[in-house]
């Protein structure tokens, strides 16, 4: 999920930016997902997504980007950086509250973070 408020992802993590076109809309699996998964790894290495419920984000596609994503010091991971989960804009039974919000290698920041990996 994105945040108004935290840093922009690496500058080499995220690649040139896709104004021309809207973020990909993700859902929950089903048929058609490998398809998706194509197009979202041919649209670079970090590309904006849409979640369920209409709920902004990034999908990461590769390996090098993810790990410096996730080690970066600037971007932010922890649940509790992220208004749009206490403020009511994702409600508490959005399907994906259980991924943004476990604790884990994905979602600690910092000394925590560097402890999963």
């Amino acid at each position: 999920m994105t945040d108004a408020h935290r840093p922009a992802p690496p500058a080499g993590a995220a690649g040139p930016a896709r104004s021309d076109r809207a973020p990909h809309r993700l859902g929950l699996g089903g048929p058609g997902r490998a398809a998706a998964d194509a197009r979202l790894r041919e649209a670079g290495a970090v590309v904006p997504v849409l979640l369920p419920g209409d709920v902004p984000a990034v999908a990461v596609t590769r390996h090098t980007a993810l790990r410096e994503m996730l080690a970066h010091p600037e971007v932010a991971k922890n649940a509790r950086h992220f208004t749009a989960l206490h403020d009511g804009t994702v409600p508490p039974t959005w399907p994906l509250s259980t991924f943004a919000t476990v604790d884990g290698m994905t979602t600690a920041d910092g000394a925590d973070h560097r402890l999963t990996g």
